[in-house]
């Protein structure tokens, strides 16, 4: 039985990713740029490409702090709390009647001061020295 490469396409990077993993795939290096690369313990290799844009500026910009207590054992902000500054933006624009966003993460965030950065549809959360953390798109 062949792939049917047009199903593929309805996947979500998430659901890519998170069948490697379960398949025994590991990140193999994450950094700057927009791939994941996976390895398999038998030689396999897959990169998976982000599409986000990353931001071209930071600015405009505004400072957002993860608390320690959003973090996990490994001192990872926990992904629920990387909606809070897009939150807090929505709720000072008024009501909305409907809204699609979708977020890439691309590097774990600690505690702290971040930048919360906006350009046009997207959004960033960047750590002052420019490591991004995450992106959000709004449809």
């Amino acid at each position: 039985m062949g792939i049917n490469y047009a199903n593929l396409r309805k996947l979500t990077a998430r659901e890519i990713m998170t069948a490697l993993i379960r398949d025994g795939f590991y990140l193999r290096s994450h950094g700057a740029s927009s791939h994941q690369r996976y390895q398999h313990a038998d030689g396999r290799r897959v990169t998976a490409r982000l599409r986000h844009p990353t931001p071209d500026a930071l600015e405009p910009r505004s400072s957002w702090r993860f608390r320690a207590t959003e973090a996990d054992v490994a001192d990872h902000i926990n992904n629920a709390a990387y909606w809070q500054p897009l939150e807090e933006e929505l709720l000072s624009d008024g009501e909305i009647d409907s809204l699609d966003v979708e977020m890439e993460f691309r590097s774990p965030a600690q505690p702290g001061k971040k930048l919360f950065v906006r350009s046009g549809r997207h959004r960033w959360i960047v750590d002052p020295s420019g490591e991004l953390h995450a992106s959000i798109a709004l449809g």
